[in-house]
């Protein structure tokens, strides 16, 4: 058996079912199923026919044909036993969905999902796509597939076209034309609109998100439409034992009761409202209700839960689902972090130890160089090695491999959760701790390393590369303070520990002047106990030592991608997107800030202003693509290119502590140095996409994480401060805290103004009548103080323009599910303490 291959990774077939049903009615359906499949195959294959055909069925008829079946009621939650609340890579649930109905009289909402073996041959014959399918943050009507083989997004249209498919899902995706789904969209919006008296419907200031200021999130699909659009047709995979936290309600939201209902039945279900808004309400039987909840259900406000989905019929607008278990209190910030856990598929599970013994292989011996081990995280060192003519410089990274055996049960644990994670207050590790002591590279220990060498010249040309395993001895531990304090001295002895560093300093400074990094700030808590007492900004210095690393994962990449062109795990970046970046930049340069295109980084550097320069990075990032995992055989050569960093080829190879895929890379790394290969394309290929998918969710994991405690310390007192406006609209500013690094959009709707208007690209806000009169009425601006105003008392006007520098209250309410951070504009006719 390959090392690589996943367990549990069953193809689906056309009987099963999406949920886990009671035996005996499986039995059931399976009998029945075989017996239909051959009369059902021709009617799923004509609603596969290519878009552009003639004889392409519409909704209409595909609904008409589908069938609607009896299956009871889920009643009783989920017995089995959960082993961990991630998924093995791979061993994702492939699932058919078939037309599973609770009702067979009842008007199917959606078409039923394609079977297994229909959705294979489409797939490769490009007939059907598929992708991961991710959700919109802010409006669940609109939700995207990206298509490898297409290279671009596919947006689906509501829930009818997402078909009960779930974030994160893998679907396969029939394409339809863009003009009819734009179309029936449009008419949807006209007749809500007509429902509410021809009056847009506006939403609550809490239910903003960061992301929805200017140049942020998805395209709007009504100003920009999309290239293809899309139907799903079946779901490939959903993540194993995924769970929603959330809370429960009696009644389901916003549904309205009529008046004279005053003694209703009891109920047969109630309601699960998750935290995460992208997942839909999920009816539990009433026969899992907590004690004491169908008769006082307030009380149960602030407590939150974990429940599953198990079936999701045709017929049902909801899906049906179970409870798990109850989590505790909102009010504890510990419940709340498990939840944000729960809600990713984080394993929190201690991890298992096996013998830590150290395989033996013959190392290249380096203890008599001096090393010095780099950051924290004690996973990477340097060594330097003056030469007659030129110098050597070695980084070392911990040679995990040497002690963990592939398929052994520490390696499955690490496969499964893909990397480690950071909950600001609780960090879970890739590895168990007793691991990590014996292969951190601490001062003053021999360590096994795997090593890349560079033989280069004192102005940083290299002349030779060696990959191999060493032994080294590190000496000192470096950060970036340290490195500060040796290079303020004035004289240093040429012989000394200092001037070696010194000299790694100064070849580093040499890469890093061809290369520029964008990076975005991050947010650092201080904490007593659970309470965070203190937050800095840390914006990333100059990245020094980081360009060591940079190299090494460069060669590496080279290495791997020239002996193992099908099956090298590498690391890409695509190139920002275009129509976005064109629209900032022009918006920039009407501001006085022109960027060149081609050199970001440097064009931002160059900014005077340090405020301005802030806020212009964090724009210019938001169009920009996350980094992927790909294998090299998967994909065309053209999308290897690692647009952030401007290299061709790239790959993770110096934190195998804290990623599984560096792991992976330095196992192809060895089989390189050996002319040996046992990784197979395609499962390097799901590797790529299993990481991928578990580095989004660390990434969302850390970004809730840090929105949880910001608001906690935000909701010690009440801030007053600057916020600089990005832009301005009919009724909206966007604005950027940054003390805080925080992005908001607020709606003029619930401010206390007279009116509003928007005139000449500047908001016009008439605030109501107060009795103090402000004392500066000049604009204060990132570019500059104007010497227009920007307050007129007598009017009682205020003057709003893209990059103006305006006070804002900022503050929060932790105990809510999820946390509410609220950003206000000040009223400068009222008197603020």
């Amino acid at each position: 058996m390959n090392p690589f291959e996943f367990e549990g990774q069953t193809a689906p077939e056309s009987t099963r079912g999406l949920f886990d049903f009671p035996e005996q009615i499986k039995k059931k359906e399976q009998r029945r199923r075989s017996v239909e499949l051959a009369s059902r195959t021709s009617t799923y294959r004509a609603s596969l026919q290519p878009v552009n055909e003639e004889r392409a069925m519409s909704r209409a008829d595909v609904l008409a044909e589908t069938e609607a079946k009896l299956t009871r009621r889920l009643s009783e939650p989920n017995q089995t036993a959960r082993r961990s609340s991630t998924s093995r890579p791979g061993s994702l649930l492939r699932l058919s969905t078939g037309s599973i109905s609770s009702d067979p009289n009842r008007k199917p909402l959606f078409i039923s999902h394609l079977p297994f073996s229909s959705v294979l041959p489409h797939l490769k014959s490009h007939v059907l796509v598929s992708g991961i399918l991710r959700v919109n943050r802010r409006n669940r009507s609109n939700a995207y597939v990206f298509s490898d083989e297409l290279n671009s997004d596919i947006y689906i249209c509501g829930s009818r076209d997402r078909n009960r498919a779930l974030e994160g899902d893998r679907v396969a995706v029939k394409l339809i034309e863009v003009e009819r789904i734009m179309m029936e969209k449009h008419e949807k919006e006209e007749a809500k609109l007509a429902r509410n008296n021809g009056q847009p419907l506006i939403r609550k200031p809490d239910e903003e998100d960061e992301k929805e200021i200017m140049f942020g999130g998805e395209e709007d699909v009504d100003l920009v439409p999309p290239k293809y659009c899309g139907t799903v047709v079946a779901i490939l995979d959903r993540a194993q034992n995924q769970v929603f936290s959330g809370t429960l309600g009696l009644t389901r939201p916003s549904h309205k009761k009529p008046e004279d209902q005053q003694h209703p039945h009891p109920p047969r279900i109630i309601w699960f409202k998750s935290t995460d808004k992208r997942v839909p309400l999920i009816a539990i039987p009433v026969e899992q209700a907590p004690p004491g909840f169908i008769e006082n259900p307030d009380d149960f406000e602030h407590r939150l839960f974990l429940a599953s989905i198990r079936r999701w019929p045709i017929t049902s607008l909801h899906p049906f689902g179970v409870l798990e278990k109850e989590l505790g209190d909102v009010h504890n910030v510990e419940i709340q972090l498990d939840a944000i856990f729960a809600d990713h598929t984080i394993c929190t599970h201690p991890l298992a130890v096996d013998v830590i013994q150290e395989k033996h292989q013959d190392r290249l011996d380096l203890r008599h160089l001096p090393c010095f081990t780099l950051g924290t995280d004690r996973q990477n060192a340097l060594t330097i090695e003056h030469l007659t003519d030129t110098i050597k410089v070695g980084l070392h990274v911990s040679d995990i491999t040497a002690f963990v055996e592939l398929d052994s049960k520490m390696d499955k644990d690490a496969r499964s959760r893909g990397m480690s994670v950071d909950g600001v207050l609780k960090q879970i590790p890739l590895w168990p701790d007793p691991l990590h002591q014996t292969i951190e590279l601490v001062q003053g220990q021999d360590r096994p390393a795997f090593s890349v060498i560079w033989t280069m010249t004192e102005d940083g040309r290299i002349e030779e590369i060696w990959f191999g395993k060493t032994l080294i001895h590190s000496i000192m531990l470096l950060t970036e303070d340290t490195v500060q304090e040796i290079l303020s001295v004035d004289s240093i002895d040429e012989e000394s520990t200092e001037a070696d560093i010194v000299a790694l300093y100064s070849i580093a400074c040499l890469f890093h002047a061809k290369r520029h990094l964008l990076k975005a700030p991050q947010l650092k808590f201080q904490f007593d106990g659970t309470t965070p007492i203190r937050l800095d900004v840390a914006y990333h210095r100059k990245p020094i030592f980081e360009e060591f690393q940079l190299l090494a994962n460069t060669h590496v990449a080279q290495r791997i991608a020239s002996h193992f062109p099908e099956q090298a795990l590498l690391v890409s970046q695509p190139a920002h997107r275009d129509r976005k970046m064109r629209s900032l930049l022009a918006y920039l340069d009407s501001f006085g800030y022109p960027l060149d295109p081609t050199s970001l980084a440097s064009s931002i550097d160059a900014i005077q202003q340090e405020e301005a320069q802030k806020v212009i990075r964090a724009l210019v990032l938001k169009c920009f693509s996350a980094e992927r995992y790909y294998c090299s055989g998967a994909c065309d050569i053209s999308r290897y290119y690692h647009h952030g960093l401007d290299l061709p080829l790239y790959t993770h190879f110096a934190s195998p502590l804290t990623r599984y895929s560096d792991v992976i890379v330095h196992h192809q790394l060895y089989q390189t140095l050996l002319d040996d290969s046992s990784l197979f394309p395609v499962e390097v290929d799901k590797m790529a996409e299993h990481c991928n998918l578990r580095r989004r969710s660390a990434d969302q994991v850390l970004e809730n994480a840090q929105h949880l405690f910001l608001s906690c310390y935000l909701a010690l007192q009440r801030h007053v401060c600057d916020a600089i406006v990005i832009g301005v609209q009919e009724g909206v500013i966007d604005v950027m805290v940054l003390p805080f690094q925080l992005e908001r959009r607020i709606h003029t709707l619930h401010l206390p103004l007279t009116s509003d208007h928007l005139q000449d690209a500047a908001l016009h806000l008439i605030w109501q009548k107060t009795e103090t009169t402000p004392v500066n009425c000049r604009r204060k601006s990132i570019c500059g103080e104007g010497q227009e105003p920007a307050i007129f008392p007598e009017e009682r006007r205020q003057v709003i323009r893209p990059f103006d520098v305006i006070q804002v209250s900022v503050e929060a309410h932790p105990v809510r599910n999820p946390p509410l951070i609220r950003v206000l504009p000040l009223n400068p006719f009222e008197k603020h303490e």
